[in-house]
């Protein structure tokens, strides 16, 4: 049972100490984080729209999708 709570919550993967992700989905909450200041700075949009337009684009990669998803998901429970 322990060893469940030391698994990524997306992808079962060990995750990173004081984190619910492994490393892939690590690096990819940091690149859509260090993304949206880019947008944000262009475009004034607010974090939510800006995960609910990456996690619909084809060009996403599957780790940023899958985190982009979990935190939508998280902002509508």
């Amino acid at each position: 049972m322990g060893k469940m709570r030391d698994r990524c919550s997306l992808c079962h993967r060990g995750r990173e100490k004081g984190s619910k992700y492994c490393p892939y989905h690590m690096l990819a909450l940091k690149k859509l984080e260090e993304a949206y200041e880019s947008w944000r700075k262009a475009l004034d949009i607010e974090w939510h729209d800006f995960i609910g337009i990456v996690s619909e684009r084809p060009e996403t990669g599957v780790w940023a999708k899958d985190v982009a998803l979990s935190l939508l998901n998280a902002e509508e429970s």
